[in-house]
C-alpha cells in the first residue's frame, strides 16, 4: 500500500481495587511529577470526560508496572506532544489522523470506549493493555520509492518525436527510438522487438551504424563522392535516399564506412510511450504501455510515494501451487487492482500497486495472506488478554468512522458495548466473525464507511457467519454492517445474549485450523446437524476417495499444504480432516487415479470435524530384508505402467533402497 500536538495535562491516576490513596499528578514543563502531599477529590471519569478533550494513557511508573491514568487535555489539533512527556507515555487514547507524530501510539480504541461506553476502569485498563501488546507485536516493512523517469518513445514521425523530446526532455529520462525516417540525434530501428521481463519492458532493436567514428577523420571524402547527397555535414546518413552504390566505401581511405554495419542494441524500460501516427501493437502488455494521448495518465505516477507492505504471503500454508499451477486462487480473482500474480514460487503480492483494499485478506482461506496491522495472531491475542468484559455488542469500525462517531456523539454512553479500532474492516474474514460470537459477542457490528464494504458482501462472509450462527441458535442476523446514522439508534436497544456459554479458548494455529476449532466449538452445544442454508455459499468442503483406485501415492497430501490430508505412521492409510478443507480443488485435479471428488458441505454434525480414512494399504516388503517400503498397491501400479515398456528390468523393484543398491551392483 502507498501512501503536531501540544497540550496541558490535569492528571488522575486510576488506583487499583482496595487502595485509598490518591495523588495529584500534574504535567510541568512537560514532565510528570507527584505530589503525596496534595490530596485531591476523586474525579469521576464521566464528568472529566464531558468537560474538555480528555484521554486515558498506559504510561511507564516508578515501577515495573505501567500506571493507567486519566487526563483532560488542553488539546491543539494537528499538533504534536511536549517530547519530555513522550518517553513517559506508553499509549494513549486519541486519534493518530488529529495528532499525528506523537512519539507514542494513540488508540481509538480506547478513546470510544472511554467516552461512549459504561465501562469499568478495570475494563479501560485491560483494553489499554490490549492495545498497547497489540501495538508492540504490529510490524511491516515500509519504505520510500522514488519515481523511475525512464520512458522509451516510439515514432514513425522524426519532426513529431524532435518536438516530445523538446517538450518532455527536461522532466523525464527519454530513450526515443525511430522507427521510420531519419533524424541526427534519434537511432532509427531496422528491427524491433519487445518482450515483458517482470515488471520492465526488454526492447530489442538493430541500428545501422556505417560510420565508425573511431576511425573517421572527418575528412569529407565521403560527402562529396555521394551522387545523391545522402551524407551531411553531421556525418549522418539517409537511407531513405541511399542506392547503397558503396561508392563512398571505396572513397574513405581510414576504411571506417560500411554501408552494411548493423549495431544490436537491448533497452530495459519500465514504460512505452506511443506518439500518434505510428502502428505497432502493444496491447497484449497492457500496463506500462502508454498512447500520446495518456501522457498525463504517466506523468502522474511520477512522485514518490511510501510502500507498506501490510499484506504479507505465507507460502507454507498457501493453496495455490505454483509449480503445478493448480489450486486455490481466489485472491487473484478478487483483486481488481491487479497487485496479485502467480509465480513459480507461490502468490506475489505487488506493494506498489496494492490499494489495501482487504478483499483478498478477507478471502484467504488459509490465512497465508495476512493483513499485518492487524494480523490473525494479533486479533486473537487482543481478545485473550481481555478479561470478560460487561459487553454483548461489539462495533468494528475504522479510525475515520470511529472518530466521527465520537464526535457526534461525544458525552452519550452506550450499555453492554465495546468499539474496536480496525484499520480495514473489510479484511475481516469469516473465522474473525465468528470468534466474536465464540467470545460472548451476540451482536457484531461492523461500521461502513461512505463506499461501503463491496469485499464483504461480494465474498459473501456476513452471509456466511450469519447463516452459521442463526443456526446454532445465536438470533437474527448477530452480524449486521450499519452506518454512522443508523448507529446510535441500533446501539440504545440493548442485545441480550441468545446463547449464553463460556468464552471459548484454543491454542491458534493457521487461519483454516482456527476457523476449524470455532465452528466445531459453536455447533458443539447443537441438538441436531446444523443445515446451513443454499442463500449463501458454504465455506466448507469435502472429498471422497474410491478406495479400490488409489494407488497411495499421496500426490494430495503434498498438494495440501493446509493438512487436510495426512497418512498415519505406518503410511498405509490415507485419512482426510473435512473441516481443513478449502474447497481449493488441488488434490482432484493432481490425482493421477482419478479417484478423488469434492463436493460442498452444506450439513455440519460433530462427525464433519473428526478424521476419516479414505483409503488403507497393504505395506509392500522388501523381498531380501523385510523392511517396509511404500505400498502393495503403488508397487503394483509401477509394474503396470514398466510393464508396456520393452526390455526394462524391473526385478530390482521388490527391494528396498538400500538392499536395491546391493542388487544392482551384483548385477553389474
Amino acid at each position: 500500500m502507498r501512501t503536531a500536538w501540544r497540550s496541558h495535562f490535569n492528571l488522575t491516576r486510576l488506583q487499583p481495587a482496595g487502595k485509598k490513596e490518591q495523588h495529584a499528578i500534574t504535567l510541568v514543563a512537560g514532565v510528570i511529577t507527584v505530589d503525596n502531599a496534595n490530596r485531591t477529590q476523586k474525579i469521576k471519569r464521566a464528568e472529566l470526560m464531558n468537560t474538555h478533550y480528555s484521554m486515558c494513557l498506559l504510561t511507564q511508573g516508578n515501577g515495573s508496572e505501567a500506571v493507567f491514568l486519566t487526563s483532560e487535555v488542553n488539546l491543539q489539533p494537528h499538533q504534536r506532544f511536549a517530547p519530555k512527556i513522550s518517553d513517559e507515555v506508553l499509549l494513549a487514547s486519541g486519534f493518530p489522523s488529529l495528532s499525528p507524530d506523537t512519539g507514542f501510539p494513540l488508540s481509538p480504541t480506547l478513546q470510544l470506549n472511554a467516552e461512549c461506553t459504561t465501562l469499568s476502569d478495570t475494563s479501560l485498563e485491560a483494553i489499554a493493555h490490549a492495545e498497547y501488546q497489540r501495538n508492540c507485536a504490529t510490524s511491516f516493512r515500509s519504505y520510500t520509492v522514488e519515481p523511475d523517469r525512464r520512458l522509451c518513445v516510439l515514432a514513425s514521425d522524426p519532426d513529431h518525436l524532435d518536438r516530445f523530446v523538446e517538450t518532455y526532455g527536461g522532466l523525464l529520462d527519454l530513450e526515443p527510438v525511430l522507427l521510420s525516417g531519419v533524424h541526427p540525434d534519434f537511432d532509427r530501428a531496422v528491427e524491433l522487438s519487445i518482450s515483458k521481463q517482470g515488471k520492465d519492458f526488454s526492447i530489442d532493436y538493430a541500428v545501422k551504424q556505417p560510420i565508425n567514428f573511431k576511425k573517421c577523420t572527418y575528412c569529407g571524402s565521403c560527402g562529396i563522392r555521394c551522387s545523391e547527397q545522402c551524407i551531411d555535414e553531421q556525418l549522418s546518413i539517409d537511407f531513405t535516399r541511399c542506392n547503397l552504390c558503396r561508392e563512398c566505401e571505396e572513397v574513405c581511405s581510414s576504411d571506417a564506412l560500411d554501408v552494411h554495419s548493423v549495431e544490436e542494441r537491448v533497452l530495459t524500460i519500465p514504460a512505452i510511450m506511443v506518439l500518434d501516427g505510428t502502428t505497432v501493437d502493444l496491447s497484449e502488455y497492457g500496463q506500462g504501455v502508454y498512447q500520446e494521448k495518456d501522457i498525463n495518465d504517466f506523468l502522474q505516477t511520477q512522485f514518490t510515494c511510501q510502500v507498506d507492505e501490510v499484506i504479507s504471503t505465507h507460502q507454507p500454508i498457501c493453496q495455490y501451487s505454483g509449480r503445478l499451477d493448480k489450486g486455490c486462487s481466489q485472491c487473484i480473482e478478487l483483486c481488481r487492482y491487479d497487485a496479485i500474480s502467480r509465480e513459480s514460487g507461490g502468490i506475489v503480492i505487488d506493494a506498489y500497486k496494492c490499494e489495501e483494499c482487504g478483499g483478498c485478506v478477507a478471502a484467504c482461506p488459509t490465512g497465508s495472506l495476512q493483513y499485518e496491522r492487524f494480523s490473525d495472531v494479533n486479533f486473537i491475542d487482543f481478545f485473550f488478554n481481555l478479561p470478560t468484559v460487561e459487553t454483548s455488542t461489539i462495533v468494528i469500525g475504522e479510525e475515520a468512522e470511529l472518530h466521527k462517531f465520537w464526535w457526534q456523539n461525544k458525552g452519550t454512553r452506550f450499555d453492554r458495548t465495546l468499539f474496536l479500532e480496525y484499520p480495514k474492516v473489510s479484511a475481516l474474514s469469516l473465522f474473525h466473525l465468528l470468534f466474536l460470537s465464540s467470545r460472548n459477542f451476540s451482536r457484531i457490528i461492523l461500521l461502513s464507511n461512505d463506499m461501503g464494504y463491496e469485499y464483504l458482501s461480494s465474498s459473501t462472509i456476513i452471509s456466511q457467519a450469519n447463516a452459521l450462527l442463526e443456526a446454532v441458535g445465536a438470533g437474527s442476523q448477530p452480524v449486521s454492517v450499519s452506518n454512522l446514522q443508523e448507529l446510535s439508534s441500533t446501539l440504545e436497544t440493548i442485545s441480550e445474549l441468545k446463547r449464553e456459554h463460556t468464552p471459548f479458548s484454543f491454542t491458534p494455529g493457521n487461519r483454516r485450523g482456527n476457523l476449524s476449532a470455532v465452528a466445531e466449538y459453536l455447533i458443539r452445544g447443537a441438538d441436531q446437524p446444523v443445515i446451513l442454508p443454499d442463500s449463501a455459499p458454504t465455506p466448507f468442503a469435502e472429498v471422497t476417495c474410491k478406495e479400490q483406485g488409489c494407488t497411495h501415492c499421496f500426490a494430495c497430501i503434498n498438494i495440501c499444504k493446509i493438512g487436510a490430508f495426512k497418512t498415519d505412521e505406518q503410511e498405509v492409510s490415507l485419512i482426510h480432516q473435512p473441516s481443513l478443507c478449502t474447497g481449493c480443488n488441488g488434490c482432484v485435479t493432481i490425482c493421477p487415479e482419478n479417484v478423488l471428488s469434492l463436493f460442498p458441505v452444506t450439513e455440519l454434525s460433530q462427525d464433519y470435524f473428526n478424521d476419516k480414512e479414505h483409503a488403507t494399504a497393504d505395506p509392500m516388503l522388501c523381498t531380501k530384508c523385510g523392511k517396509k517400503f511404500g505400498t502393495r498397491q503403488g508397487y503394483e501400479r509401477v509394474m503396470q505402467i514398466l510393464g508396456n515398456k520393452e526390455s526394462f528390468d524391473t526385478s530390482h523393484f521388490e527391494y528396498c533402497d538400500t538392499c536395491r543398491v546391493t542388487k544392482l551392483f551384483e548385477v553389474a
